[in-house]
């Protein structure tokens, strides 16, 4: 049972950072972060970038080139290093 505490603990932490990864793509956000505008901690623009940058690979369009599976996969490798 604490096995699966752990694992819900982890799964409310990616969907929690995926949230705000997709919303660093909207400009208003964006202006908030570059300002330190609205309750947003000041970023500097790189490392807004940065944020920016993961957000696509942790949160991708659909790539018609790759199965959903991988797609997926590839998506899930990124949450899980950063979960470590």
């Amino acid at each position: 049972m604490l096995k699966l505490e752990a694992e819900k603990k982890k799964l409310r932490t990616i969907l929690q950072v995926q949230y705000v990864l997709q919303n660093l793509t909207q400009e208003h956000v964006q202006k908030d972060f570059k300002g330190g505008l609205n309750g947003a901690v000041y970023l500097p623009s790189k490392e807004l970038d940065y944020l920016i940058k993961f957000s696509k690979l942790t949160c991708p369009e659909r790539n018609e080139s790759l199965s959903v599976e991988d797609q997926m996969e590839q998506s899930s490798l990124y949450f899980w290093d950063l979960l470590e």
